[in-house]
């Protein structure tokens, strides 16, 4: 899985369940950003939740 591919399944997934385990390990795993997520389509209040687990 490419840095873009974990992104797109990222954004899909927290839009859906922002509480998705697998999308929030993905985060991690890639040191995803928040601008990144933000930049993908993640809401603020999305955002706002993974505090966290990003930076």
């Amino acid at each position: 899985m490419t840095r873009e591919e974990a992104l797109s399944f990222v954004c899909k997934e927290l839009c859906d369940d922002p509480s998705n385990i697998p999308a929030r390990k993905l985060i991690t795993l890639f040191g995803l950003k928040a601008e990144e997520l933000s930049e993908a389509g993640v809401t603020y209040e999305v955002l706002r939740s993974l505090d966290g687990i990003i930076s």
